[in-house]
């Protein structure tokens, strides 16, 4: 009977043992995506701010800016009703800067018309990986905005504005 009660216990050892470590892997990668929604929504707001800046500015006027976004951002683009999502020329434009993390829709109204180049992200494997280590892939984007005839454009270094106004 003895060497019953000591495999139970084994057992049961392991069958904890693999539960805590299922719940900690868990947490880990909660507290990995908490982080990485709060990195997003932070550079979103400073990149929605610096849009609203240069809807006052000289027809001219430019900035480049370095935003990292984690790979949970899918897509950062330009709306002009924050419930659709449309490209003209792999362009989009509207009042609305709007995010898109893990199929959360985020918008910030801006007071001048947006052409953005948007910014999109596609998850692998690596990154699923990274985020259940506790290591997030966070991709940096090299954005030029530039106050236009049109509104504000946010491209990319060495695209230019489109001659039209949609």
């Amino acid at each position: 009977m003895k060497g019953i009660e000591v495999w139970i216990w084994i057992i049961a050892g392991i069958v904890v043992a693999f539960i805590m470590f299922s719940v900690f892997v868990q947490l880990m990668g909660f507290v990995t995506k908490s982080r990485e929604t709060e990195d997003a929504k932070r550079t979103f707001g400073t990149l929605s701010t610096e849009v609203d800046s240069l809807c006052d500015s000289p027809i001219g006027q430019s900035t480049k800016s370095t935003f990292t976004f984690p790979e949970s951002v899918s897509v950062v683009y330009s709306a002009p009703d924050p419930a659709k999502y449309y490209e003209i020329g792999n362009r989009t434009y509207g009042n609305f800067v709007c995010i898109n993390i893990a199929n959360d829709t985020t918008c910030q109204q801006v007071r001048c018309k947006v052409e953005f180049d948007p910014v999109k992200n596609s998850e692998n494997i690596l990154s699923l990986v990274d985020t259940i280590l506790g290591q997030p892939h966070y991709q940096d984007y090299q954005l030029s905005l530039t106050k236009s005839l049109c509104g504000v454009s946010v491209l990319r270094s060495g695209e230019s504005p489109t001659d039209f106004c949609p």
